[in-house]
């Protein structure tokens, strides 16, 4: 126990030593030539991450004083001092974790990314174009984020089983003590020709040619080829293309589509074989005996049967001018479709996009 606190001291001293060497840095000294204002263990205290969480801490203090605080008033209030001891012990964690060999794969780094709303459209589905716009904007490449989201979830995963003084199985202590403990005992004997009673003797030239004949694959190769190339990837002559703005305006008018997009709704829509049927049905909805979701189910059908997803006026038809009065979500019809007469249930307005 003895040996395990002086070990805990000498780290916090070294982490002590560390925010004193670096107190007099602030995000107004930073170079564009500076990458990392110290290390802790085998990890950079990258400059870009300690502007990035002063910057942070600025921006609270003010929304919580109501006026704009400059950097030498947060100076002498020591919060930038505050920030580079939160961000190297964060580093310390983060070395830790790597020195243990703790880290999280792929798919829980994908998983994440996922579930981050900046990075969603409209339809709460993932945007591509979201996730790579909003890294820009945030001064950082795909791989640098990922890279310090699988950090901080092997971060937290280490916070957490310190601070609940987690253990391991019992399965798990006896195999890694197996493992390192375990042993083989085992006696073996040298056999040599001498302690054969008939040697084993030379071949003739009849049997090796028998043996070739029986065994062609021990002794052909396959056809090879041999090959030179050459890796030519877009990343590495991106830098030295230019890209001239006629070509950018007709890019960009081919995916017009992709870049304007009109109002649109989420529309379901439910056939019926005649009007009388569809109002009827509507009636019944009208007067609340049942849902719309029981009304579907009523006739052997799912909600993803008569899903239409997003569509826009034109792409209604006849049923388009009903269906976009509609202010918010409810039923309409019946209502004329390509397949019959139908009520329409409107779930989602999407608002028209410009990217310009």
């Amino acid at each position: 126990m003895g040996k395990a606190k002086l070990s805990n001291i000498f780290v916090w001293i070294i982490l002590l030593l560390l925010i004193v060497a670096l107190a007099g840095f602030s995000t107004g000294g930073f170079g564009q030539n500076v990458r990392a204002i110290g290390t802790v263990g085998s990890k950079d205290i990258l400059t870009q991450t300690y502007a990035r969480e002063l910057q942070n801490e600025l921006r609270a203090l003010s929304a919580q004083t109501g006026q704009a605080v400059p950097l030498a008033t947060a100076q002498q209030l020591g919060l930038d001092r505050a920030v580079l001891g939160r961000v190297v012990a964060s580093r310390a964690l983060d070395h830790e974790a790597d020195a243990i060999g703790l880290s999280v794969g792929d798919e829980e780094v994908r998983r994440q990314v996922l579930e981050i709303p900046a990075f969603r459209d409209l339809n709460g589905e993932f945007d591509r174009e979201a996730y790579a716009f909003t890294l820009r904007q945030s001064g950082l490449s795909e791989v640098q984020f990922e890279e310090q989201l699988r950090e901080t979830v092997s971060r937290d995963l280490l916070q957490g089983a310190v601070g609940s003084g987690a253990t391991p199985s019992q399965t798990y202590v006896d195999t890694l003590y197996n493992y390192y403990g375990e042993r083989r005992d085992f006696t073996w004997a040298l056999i040599t020709e001498d302690a054969l009673e008939t040697p084993v003797g030379l071949p003739s030239e009849d049997q090796l040619q028998t043996y070739y004949d029986e065994n062609p694959d021990a002794f052909t190769l396959p056809e090879t080829k041999r090959i030179t190339y050459a890796w030519l990837s877009p990343a590495m002559v991106a830098d030295e293309i230019e890209i001239d703005e006629a070509t950018l305006r007709q890019l960009y008018d081919e995916r017009l589509d992709i870049f304007v997009q009109p109002e649109r709704r989420l529309v379901e829509r439910l056939v019926f074989g005649s009007n009388e049927e569809a109002a009827a049905a509507k009636e019944r909805l009208d007067a609340r005996e049942l849902t719309f979701t029981e009304l579907v189910e009523e006739r052997g059908l799912s909600l993803q049967d008569i899903d239409m997803g997003e569509r826009t006026e034109g792409q209604l038809g006849d049923a388009g001018a009903d269906i976009f009065a509609l202010s918010e979500p409810g039923v309409v019809g019946p209502l004329p479709s390509s397949l019959g007469p139908a009520l329409f249930r409107m779930n989602g307005i999407l608002s028209a996009q410009e990217t310009p």
